[in-house]
């Protein structure tokens, strides 16, 4: 296994950098930018200490497929991840994430692109951003996602994981678009109870942070949250546990290959742990 630590002085510069960042990062920061001024957005310092399992390692014996992961930096991707391999549905050979290029950010959960480097960094994979503009119409997402699948269909992969829960608009929309380009999704969440998944993703041991939420259905006091037990109490009824309609985004700091108990973690895979060591709340856009 592979493992390092980053220096403290090289966490000092980031949480400078981060300070000095409040007076002009905080623009609207998603796939169409100024449609979402209103979006509240956390931000979670981190010190990295990453642990990355042999590549290729997979959590059941079989020769599944291999799949890139739509890697949005969020719970429900990572989780997608670690299932696909947990149960022999794929091996992960890669991940491709949608930046927008105006922000540099990853499109929707509004991540900077340097905290989405060190996860793909941690988990050692290969890596395709797709660059969108902001604003961004649906015609130029579809072509450069084209354009993104065609490299990796090149490359002898022909399946994609994606970590939806049940849109059925979203998974039949993907399935078209892979179809057309002879291309298949595998969706290793789908259809599961979101309020069991997220215990779930929460005893795997997963660690995350709200990073981003609509106040209009999230109370903006949430952003920065951990996504835990205790979070999980506090959302209103109608918010999704998981987030699945888009009342709140996430960004994992620690992240496993296979799932167990806290009580029996020691059989498990880390993928990476990018510890937290401070977080603040900004409401500021």
């Amino acid at each position: 296994m592979l493992g390092f630590d980053v220096e403290r002085s090289a966490f000092r510069r980031l949480c400078r950098a981060k300070r000095q960042a409040q007076t002009d990062a905080y623009e609207p920061n998603s796939c169409s930018g100024p449609e979402h001024p209103e979006a509240i957005y956390g931000v979670v310092r981190v010190r990295t200490n990453i642990v990355v399992s042999p590549a290729g390692a997979l959590a059941c014996p079989g020769m599944p497929p291999k799949a890139f992961v739509s890697w949005s930096s969020g719970k429900d991707s990572a989780f997608a991840l670690c299932e696909a391999r947990r149960l022999g549905l794929a091996e992960i050979v890669g991940v491709v994430t949608t930046v927008n290029e105006r922000y540099d950010r990853v499109a929707m959960h509004g991540v900077r692109s340097g905290l989405l480097d060190r996860q793909i960094a941690a988990l050692n994979l290969p890596a395709i951003k797709v660059l969108i503009p902001s604003p961004c119409t649906n015609e130029i997402h579809e072509a450069r996602m084209a354009e993104a699948c065609a490299t990796i269909k090149a490359s002898g992969v022909h399946h994609v994981i994606f970590g939806d829960l049940f849109l059925e608009d979203i998974r039949a929309y993907r399935e078209r678009t892979l179809a057309a380009i002879g291309m298949t999704p595998i969706f290793p969440l789908w259809g599961r109870d979101t309020r069991q998944l997220a215990g779930e993703m929460i005893d795997s041991g997963l660690v995350a942070h709200l990073v981003c939420l609509d106040p209009k259905r999230t109370p903006a006091s949430l952003a920065g949250r951990r996504f835990d037990a205790a979070l999980l109490k506090e959302i209103p009824p109608d918010v999704d546990p998981c987030g699945e309609k888009g009342e709140f985004h996430t960004y994992p700091t620690r992240l496993y290959f296979c799932r167990y108990a806290p009580a029996s973690r020691s059989p498990s895979i880390p993928a990476f742990s990018l510890l937290p060591v401070a977080k603040r709340y900004n409401a500021a856009v």
